[in-house]
């Protein structure tokens, strides 16, 4: 028919995705995939891509790439989203599509985590390995899952308790950061 909606359905990211990050950022050149199926069977739609921050109170929406045509299938129906700049946080995908009188935003059903520091030994999560988190695995010693005192990132081997073992690799982390 004349002046139908046009119609977009994500494809990818489908399922929630995690990022690693070193120093508080993505480290490396990560790019997800963001790939969808559109059409508006009478006219040529516009997509724009976007990103906001999951649960945010008012979503403002940062423009990922702006009038990709509706038109370009099977490969224009994708794009790679560079993000190595993003900081620690949930993020949600979405598309505006519009056409000459029409336009739908859908969100992508994953969302994208860039997760927290990640540092070898640092149990507190202050960004660094030193004797401050060993008290997480001296709290724990001999813990196992269900216990009050069990820290489970103190946990290494993800046996369930946290043993000499536990220790051991904590320590090896520890004696890399001297």
């Amino acid at each position: 028919g004349v002046d139908d909606a046009p119609e977009l359905e994500w494809v990818l990211p489908y399922t929630d995705i995690e990022i690693p990050t070193e120093d508080g950022q993505v480290w490396l050149r990560w790019q997800v995939r963001l790939r969808w199926e559109d059409s508006d069977p009478d006219s040529n739609a516009r997509v724009s891509l976007y990103y906001d921050r999951a649960g945010a109170d008012r979503p403002v929406g940062t423009l990922i790439a702006a009038d990709i045509e509706e038109d370009l299938d099977d490969w224009g129906d994708e794009y790679p989203w560079e993000v190595s700049g993003l900081y620690p946080g949930h993020y949600r995908v979405y598309a505006h599509i519009r056409d000459a009188r029409n336009e739908v935003r859908v969100y992508a059903p994953g969302v994208v985590t860039v997760m927290a520091l990640v540092l070898p030994g640092d149990l507190n999560g202050d960004g660094m390995t030193d004797l401050a988190d060993l008290y997480y695995i001296a709290s724990s010693y001999e813990a196992c899952t269900g216990a009050p005192n069990f820290v489970a990132r103190a946990d290494y081997d993800a046996d369930g308790c946290v043993t000499w073992r536990d220790f051991e690799v904590w320590y090896y982390d520890y004696f890399l950061t001297r």
